[in-house]
């Protein structure tokens, strides 16, 4: 695909191209141009008035506050199916997309989100029942609260590597979403950011993460297999609780605790290794996991009693000892 800036200057300067271009589709222009949408961030697109009108399609911009960059305010007069944000607007980046811009867009089915974005408001996609598809950008560092909440259509998301925070309910009740890939600097995955993601079958938690905060995948009932990369510290309460296909789950050295409920009612759990660098295990952890059996812990029965645990940690599971690397330490459950 041709440069768009010897594109556009070739539109201005030929009026038989002026006239093609008038007459092009929406689509046409989409299909010209997509490729550039997608990675290519730092093209120095002349501010050709016709180009935007034909791609943008009434989604409203506005000036950031200290006019460096241009802010994507809402969806405006757009009705399409597809959406590409221009990278550049009036010869100057497009940098964020504001909250609540496509607020219940009920006709967006695709999205594209250019490299030049690096923040994503929140509720931007707010219970966007249609939208199936949403490329992010490869320069985003951030994704706010409730961004895709209610997303009912939405089937894969790659979180790119260039994200190293998450706030909370991001990808909420996405009941769709099949396929997660998490890039390898998120620090940290924001509370309820999963739940109820029924669709959802398994997860890499890569090494960057360090918390997954409470309620993380709660109710995320199709998930049966986690990895959780040595690394991450911290597992929440209710992180993983009813999840109902899960069988079993490698806690590696690096975790320190495991929060109240953590597993609770994962009714298909029937094995457990826990890494030696734990040190607290709250209650109900693994509660009411009835098929839990098998209970490995990386490191001496002397080690394994320092833990301290919680009220009922293990209630109504089957397991009867904790196999550890000297002994084996019988339970109560």
């Amino acid at each position: 695909m041709k440069n768009i800036k010897k594109w556009s200057t070739m539109l201005l300067s030929c009026a038989v191209m002026s006239v093609a271009m008038a007459s092009m589709t929406a689509c046409d222009m989409k299909e010209l141009f997509s490729d550039h949408f997608a990675s290519n961030s730092n093209s120095d697109v002349v501010n050709v008035d016709d180009v935007q009108d034909v791609l943008t399609h009434g989604v409203e911009y506005k000036l950031s506050a200290d006019g460096k960059s241009y802010v994507v305010n809402s969806v405006g007069t757009c009705t399409d199916a597809e959406i590409y944000i221009l990278p550049m607007y009036n010869n100057l980046p497009v940098a964020q997309i504001d909250s609540m811009a496509f607020y219940r867009c009920k006709t967006l089915k695709k999205m594209v989100i250019p490299d030049s974005v690096t923040k994503i408001g929140w509720e931007c996609f707010y219970e966007c029942v249609n939208l199936e598809e949403v490329v992010l950008s490869n320069n985003l560092t951030y994704l706010d609260g409730y961004t895709f909440q209610g997303c009912t259509s939405l089937k894969e998301i790659i979180i790119p590597d260039s994200v190293t925070s998450m706030a909370g309910s991001v990808f909420y009740e996405c009941s769709s979403l099949a396929s997660v890939t998490i890039g390898n600097n998120l620090s940290s995955i924001g509370s309820y950011a999963f739940y109820r993601c029924t669709s959802l079958t398994k997860v890499v938690i890569p090494a960057s993460v360090k918390t997954i905060i409470e309620s993380a995948f709660l109710y995320c009932s199709a998930l049966t297999e986690v990895t959780i990369s040595d690394g991450v510290e911290i597992i929440g309460g209710s992180a993983f609780a009813y999840c109902e296909n899960l069988t079993g789950v490698i806690i590696p050295d690096s975790v320190k605790s495991i929060g109240d409920n953590a597993f609770v009612s994962c009714n298909s759990l029937s094995s457990v290794k826990i890494g030696s660098g734990m040190t607290r295990i709250d209650a109900s952890a693994f509660g009411y996991c009835g098929v839990l059996s098998s209970i490995v812990y990386n490191g001496t029965a002397e080690q394994w009693n320092a833990i301290t645990k919680g009220v009922d940690w293990n209630i109504g599971t089957s397991a009867t000892e904790v196999i550890c690397t000297d002994v084996r330490v019988s339970i109560q459950n």
